[in-house]
C-alpha cells in the first residue's frame, strides 16, 4: 500500500533526476521545526565554484548567500536555514517547512535552476539525501551526516505510518483488550512499561493485548525499505475516566528534575486528537514548594494545543491548585470576571484529572498561558506591549507608552484624560476584584498589556486568585498603605472625584449583582457540586504528602466569605472616602415581571437590597421578563433607564405588564392600576 511518504518521495525522485544539473547540488536536507534547518551542498563538478550570491527559492521566498564562499572540487558546505542566526554562520534567513516542500537552487543571475529538493514531512532527527553521495538516487537517513559523505546503507524511501489502537484510546472508555493496527505489510513492536519500542527492544504484536491495570502502550510500525514509524502512545484506564482527563507520559528512565523533558500528552473529553509530542517543564514559582506542582506543556513546534475558550496555541498550563481553596477561589473569580463583562482578561480553565505515566496524579486545570499568543488569539491583535510584576518588567514590545499613562494616574488626572491611554473599566475591575478578595499577593501578580497600535489602551490580566484574605481583613487600608504605587492603584483611583465615583459605582454594582451574597453562594455551591468527587479523589491522592484541608471545609469557608465579605468592603470604602452608605431596595410588580440592571450588571431575582454610597450616581435599567413589557417606575419619572443619586435611602419598584393575557384586566389597564395603587400606598423615591 502506497503511503503519503512513499508517494511524495517517488514524485521527488522523478523531478530531481529530470532537472539535476552539473556542478553544485543539494546533497542532504533536514527540516527539523525545532531550530535552524540544515542543507548540505556538494560540488560534483571538476572545478571550484564561488557560492556568494547563489540563490535559494522556496515558494514566494528567495534569498542569496551573502558570505564569500568558494566550494572546491568534491567539497561540501553546510548552510543553516532560519531566522535570527548570527552573521558568522553561513545561513539563509528563512526556515524550511516541517510538513514538506520544494527548495530550488538557482544560479547567481537567477535564470537557471541548478538543482531542487522536494521533501515530505519528516521527524526532526531524519534527513533526506542523495545515495550514493552526490548520485542520482535518494534516501531517507535515520542518522543525518552533514559535513561528511552520506551513508551507503539500504535505501529507505518511506516512513512507516504510525500504528493505531482500534476503537477508543482507553481514556474515553475502559478496555481490557487492546487491538493494534498498522498499514498492510508493516509489523508492530510495542512496550507496556513506558519505554520506546525499537527493532531490538519490545514485543512483536501478534494478538490483542490483555490488561488488568492502568497501562501505557507504546507501539511503532516497521516495514521493508522504511524508517520506523513515529511512536503511538495510548493510556488505557481499566476503570474509565472521571470526566475530562489528561494523560502525560514521560520516559520511565528520564531523570526528570523539573526542567524541560520530552513527553506525550493525551486529552479526553476535550480536543481529543491522539497523543501529541510535547516538552514538559515546571511552571511558575508558587507551587514549587509543594509536591503537587504546576506544569507547562509546550507543543515544541509540532502543532498546537486546544484551549478551553476554543482558541489554540503552542503552549498550555496544567495548574496544580495545591489545595481545595486555591481551586475553588480561582474558579470562582474566573466565573465572576466573565459574568462582569470581561473587562479584565482571565485565563479560562478546564478542570481535568491528570494521569502521569498511567498513574493518577490529582486534579488540575488546563488553561492557556497568559502570554502574547493567547491575548492576540483572544482579541485579534497582531502585536502587543506586555509588562509584568510590580516593577512592570517588559515581556513583549516596550514600556515607553506606559510611562505617560502611569504619570497621569499618579498625578490625579481626570477620568477622561486617563481613558485616552488606559482601559479604565479594566483597571477598575482589577481594583474591585483585588479589594473584594483581599488577595495577599496582589502587588506581585500584575500583568498589563496594550495592542501595539495607535490608540491602544492598557488592560490588565486577572490571574492567580488563590490567596484570599480573611473575611474581615481591612484590605483597603493594606492596599492603600503600599510604600510605592502598585496595581491596582487604589489610593490614586480614590483621590479624584471622577475616578473615585467610577470605582464606587462599579463596586456597588458588583456587590448588588454578581457578588450579592445569595448569588455568590449559588456560584460556590455550583462549583463545589460539579467538582466534589474530583476534589475528594485529589485529597486522597495528596493528603499524605502535604497539608491539605477537607474539600467540604473549604466549601463552608467560601460560603461564609461570600455571605459577609461585601459588607466589610463597602464599610472600608465608606470610611476611606467619608461617603455614607445608603440602602437601596428594588422590587418588581408583578414579582415575575422582570428584574433590573445596576450599572449594566444583571441583578439576581428581585426584590434586591444593597448598600450604595451617598452622592455617587447609579444607573438602573428595568429588564422585562419574557412575556412582559416595562410600564414605569412607581412615583418616579423616566423611562426604563434612570439615574439615582442615593443621598438618602431609596425604594424603587419597577412595574411590568403582560404583553398578552387571556383573562383579567388588559395589559394596559393592569399597568396603570399598578402605578395608581403605588401612589395611593405612598411608595416613592426618597422614602428612608
Amino acid at each position: 500500500m502506497n503511503t503519503p511518504w512513499s508517494i511524495a518521495l517517488g514524485l521527488f525522485l522523478t523531478f530531481s533526476v529530470a532537472i539535476k544539473g552539473q556542478g553544485v547540488v543539494i546533497n542532504e536536507l533536514r527540516s527539523s521545526g525545532e531550530g535552524p534547518d540544515v542543507v548540505e551542498l556538494l560540488n560534483t563538478g571538476d572545478r571550484p565554484i564561488e557560492l556568494s550570491g547563489i540563490r535559494f527559492n522556496l515558494k514566494e521566498r528567495t534569498a542569496q548567500l551573502a558570505k564569500q564562499t568558494t566550494l572546491a572540487r568534491s567539497a561540501r558546505c553546510v548552510i543553516a536555514f532560519g531566522n535570527n542566526l548570527p552573521d558568522s554562520v553561513l545561513h539563509i534567513p528563512f526556515g524550511l517547512p516541517k510538513d514538506g516542500g520544494t527548495l530550488l537552487l538557482v544560479s547567481l543571475d537567477g535564470l537557471k535552476i541548478l538543482d531542487a529538493c522536494t521533501w515530505p514531512s519528516m521527524p526532526s532527527n531524519v534527513s533526506i539525501g542523495r545515495q550514493p553521495d552526490g548520485g542520482k538516487g535518494w534516501s531517507l537517513f535515520a542518522e543525518p551526516s552533514f559535513g561528511v559523505a552520506n551513508a551507503d546503507t539500504p535505501t529507505l524511501r518511506r516512513i512507516a505510518a504510525m500504528p493505531w489502537a482500534e476503537g477508543s484510546t482507553g481514556l474515553e472508555t475502559p478496555q481490557e483488550r487492546i487491538i493494534l493496527r498498522a498499514e498492510q505489510g508493516d509489523h508492530i513492536r510495542y512496550t507496556n512499561d513506558g519505554t520506546e519500542p525499537t527493532a531490538e527492544h519490545g514485543t512483536d504484536y501478534s494478538a490483542p493485548i490483555t490488561i488488568n491495570r492502568n497501562t501505557v502502550i507504546k507501539a511503532r510500525a516497521f516495514g521493508e525499505g522504511a524508517l520506523p514509524s513515529n511512536t503511538f502512545t495510548g493510556t488505557f484506564l481499566t476503570h474509565g475516566p472521571n470526566g475530562t482527563t489528561v494523560a502525560v507520559n514521560m520516559l520511565p528512565d528520564d531523570p526528570w528534575d523539573g526542567r524541560s523533558t520530552l513527553a506525550t500528552v493525551e486529552l479526553c473529553g476535550f480536543g481529543n486528537a491522539g497523543a501529541r509530542t510535547v516538552q514538559l517543564r515546571e511552571s511558575g514559582s508558587g507551587s514549587r514548594s509543594y509536591p503537587k506542582r504546576n506544569l507547562k506543556v509546550d507543543a515544541h513546534g509540532k502543532g498546537t494545543l486546544p484551549w478551553p475558550d476554543g482558541t489554540m496555541g503552542e503552549e498550555a498550563i496544567l495548574r496544580a491548585d495545591a489545595t481545595p481553596h486555591a481551586f475553588l477561589h480561582n474558579l470562582f473569580m474566573e466565573v465572576v470576571a466573565r459574568q462582569s463583562g470581561g473587562h479584565v482578561d482571565v485565563q479560562v480553565s478546564l478542570p481535568m484529572e491528570l494521569y502521569l505515566n498511567g498513574n493518577y496524579h490529582g486534579l488540575y486545570r488546563w488553561m492557556p498561558p497568559k502570554d502574547e499568543e493567547w491575548l492576540c488569539a483572544t482579541h485579534g491583535y497582531e502585536a502587543l506591549d506586555i509588562l509584568h510584576g510590580p516593577s512592570l518588567r517588559k515581556i513583549e514590545g516596550d514600556r515607553s507608552h506606559f510611562h505617560a499613562a502611569y504619570e497621569a494616574l499618579l498625578s490625579g488626572e481626570p477620568l477622561d484624560t486617563l481613558a485616552a491611554s488606559i482601559d479604565m473599566g479594566s483597571l477598575i475591575d482589577l481594583a474591585c476584584f483585588d479589594l473584594w478578595s483581599g488577595r495577599a499577593d496582589h502587588d506581585l501578580n500584575v500583568r498589563c498589556w496594550r495592542p501595539k497600535e495607535a490608540g491602544g489602551k492598557w488592560r490588565w490580566v486577572l490571574y492567580d486568585m488563590d490567596l484570599w484574605a480573611p473575611v474581615d481583613d481591612n484590605s483597603l487600608a493594606r492596599m492603600c498603605g503600599e510604600a510605592v504605587p502598585v496595581a491596582p492603584y487604589l489610593p490614586q483611583l480614590l483621590h479624584r472625584d471622577g475616578t473615585r465615583d467610577a470605582l464606587l459605582a462599579r463596586m456597588t454594582a458588583l456587590v448588588a449583582t454578581i457578588l450579592e451574597p445569595a448569588n455568590g453562594r449559588a456560584i460556590v455551591d455550583s462549583l463545589y457540586t460539579a467538582h466534589a468527587e474530583a476534589l475528594a479523589r485529589d485529597h486522597d491522592r495528596w493528603s499524605a504528602e502535604m497539608q491539605i484541608p477537607e474539600p467540604s471545609l473549604m466549601r463552608s469557608d467560601l460560603l461564609d466569605f461570600t455571605t459577609h465579605r461585601s459588607a466589610h468592603v463597602l464599610h472600608q470604602l465608606s470610611v476611606r472616602t467619608g461617603l455614607k452608605l445608603r440602602t437601596m431596595e428594588i422590587t418588581a410588580t408583578p414579582g415575575a415581571g422582570g428584574t433590573v440592571e445596576v450599572e449594566d450588571l444583571r441583578s439576581p431575582p428581585l426584590p434586591l437590597r444593597f448598600g450604595a454610597f451617598a452622592g455617587v450616581p447609579l444607573r438602573i435599567r428595568a429588564v422585562p421578563a419574557v412575556g412582559y413589557s416595562f410600564v414605569g417606575w412607581k412615583q418616579h419619572e423616566g423611562g426604563e433607564v434612570i439615574t439615582i443619586d442615593p443621598r438618602k435611602s431609596h425604594k424603587l419598584t419597577a412595574v411590568f405588564k403582560r404583553t398578552a393575557s387571556d383573562d383579567g384586566p388588559s395589559s394596559d389597564e393592569s399597568g396603570q392600576h399598578g402605578l395608581q395603587q403605588a401612589g395611593e400606598n405612598g411608595l416613592a423615591i426618597g422614602v428612608p
